[in-house]
């Protein structure tokens, strides 16, 4: 296992949760932002919003709370995405 872990360039830091946990997570706080911004502007709908890309999923997956990356190769890859 870990010869197999050493092989990983991309390491994430999710929990048991996993990547299910992170896009409950995500969802939640697009949420809280539109309910925020609607009751600034009462003439504002909400909507339900739209479920996280894959692309803000992975990105999250390997930040720490504070928002660093785990691998420089990982800050790499995030900066490009």
């Amino acid at each position: 296992a870990k010869a197999i872990q050493e092989k990983n360039v991309y390491p994430h830091r999710l929990s048991r949760g996993g990547y299910q946990l992170l896009e409950r997570k995500l969802i939640e706080e697009k949420r809280k932002a539109s309910q925020e911004a609607s009751q600034s502007d009462p003439s504002c709908v909400t909507s339900p919003p739209s479920p996280p890309s894959r692309h803000e999923k992975w990105k999250k997956a390997r930040q720490s709370k504070k928002g660093d990356y785990t691998t420089v190769e990982s800050r790499i890859v995030g900066q490009k995405i």
